[in-house]
């Protein structure tokens, strides 16, 4: 099988996210000699940023090119990105200068630099010039501010500007590089780095029947199956988000799989796969705090907060006693996308849609 074709029977067996899918697609069928674009993936958590980003980044191993992978949050200086870059690209990290106890050695630094510069010299004389390679930067709206700086000339020169220590412009080429990025807030990125992406790929929010075709493949994968009528009932649970329809599969199934034992001596010998029934589908929901409307007890909570009006995100995150970054990524863009709730210069308030839904699921009213 050809690379090309590896590549699309990949991108074949993704449900959902067409435009997207689409898009890495065509850049995967580009040739080894091609040049790849920068490539922000920005969505909502759960929506297939990574998996799409690695899937792209992968592909382009079998035209010859480098991958590997930095997350947002391991970086936390200039340094580190330095030093993950170097790192994943073959090279040297400044390994024996971590530590934020003690100064490096400034002779030391500059001797490690120009050492790495010989290398690259060496490497690219040994290959007739460097290997391009892709770098993909998992959660990048957590790169402190100053690294994503030092992001700008790794995407422009394919190089690492060195000025860690004494602001020098000094700096150490790299093989050609794309990067790859994915996040949940694109706000978070500096306007410079933003433009430097050459595509931004938005991804779309599930819809429903993608969501029921999604729980049907995840059910065969763990030995289960479910009925059409069962896995409707998980598409609100699930918040339309595939992780989250995982999470609830592995306790549906963990409720409801027997141990197969032996006849001979009842010796515990694996799960016994099966059917599961919608009314234990629903039996295992109520347990966990979810209502025949779809909503989990902490959505009800969220709404019953926004009765008096505006109300800030700080508010809300003592009120739940719950991290704001939960409320903002997962409970919110649920209850917004099904128009419960909307946000001005006020804060949080209910829709009349959410006004609506209190009184006709939970018979509650405002005044």
């Amino acid at each position: 099988m050809s690379e090309e074709s590896r590549a699309d029977t990949m991108f074949d067996q993704i449900i959902g996210q067409r435009r997207a899918v689409s898009i890495c697609r065509r850049l995967s069928r580009r040739g080894g000699d091609e040049t790849m674009p920068h490539v922000l993936f920005s969505g909502g958590a759960g929506t297939g940023k990574t998996m799409l980003a690695r899937m792209l980044g992968e592909s382009r191993k079998g035209v010859g090119w480098h991958y590997f992978e930095i997350h947002g949050s391991e970086i936390r200086s200039v340094k580190d990105l330095w030093d993950s870059i170097q790192e994943g690209s073959g090279g040297v990290g400044l390994t024996n200068l971590r530590g934020e106890s003690r100064k490096p050695d400034l002779n030391l630094y500059w001797e490690l630099l120009e050492e790495l510069e010989e290398q690259e010299k060496a490497s690219a004389a040994d290959k007739g010039g460097s290997v391009p390679q892709v770098l993909f930067i998992d959660e990048i709206h957590r790169l402190p501010k100053q690294a994503q700086e030092h992001l700008y000339k790794v995407m422009d020169d394919g190089a690492i500007g060195a000025t860690l220590v004494t602001g020098s412009p000094k700096s150490i080429e790299i093989p050609p590089t794309a990067v790859l990025a994915a996040t949940t807030d694109a706000g978070l990125l500096t306007q410079s780095l933003r433009d430097r992406f050459h595509r931004v790929v938005r991804m779309d929010a599930y819809k429903p029947r993608d969501i029921v075709e999604i729980g049907r493949r995840i059910f065969e994968s763990m030995g289960a199956s479910v009925d059409n009528k069962g896995l409707a009932m998980l598409v609100l649970p699930s918040r339309l988000n595939p992780r989250l329809l995982k999470n609830l599969a592995t306790i549906i199934v963990g409720e409801t799989f027997k141990w197969a034992d032996d006849a001979g001596d009842g010796k515990k010998i694996g799960w016994l796969a099966g059917k599961i029934h919608p009314t234990e589908i629903q039996e295992i929901l109520e347990g966990e705090g979810y209502d025949p409307s779809g909503l989990h007890e902490q959505d009800r909570r969220y709404l019953e907060c926004l009765l008096e009006g505006g109300v800030s995100l700080e508010v809300l995150s003592m009120n739940l006693e719950t991290d704001k970054v939960y409320i903002r990524e997962v409970i919110e863009p649920f209850l917004s996308r099904m128009g419960l709730i909307t946000r001005s210069s006020r804060g949080r308030e209910l829709t009349s849609e959410g006004v609506e839904f209190l009184d006709r699921e939970y018979g509650i009213k405002i005044g």
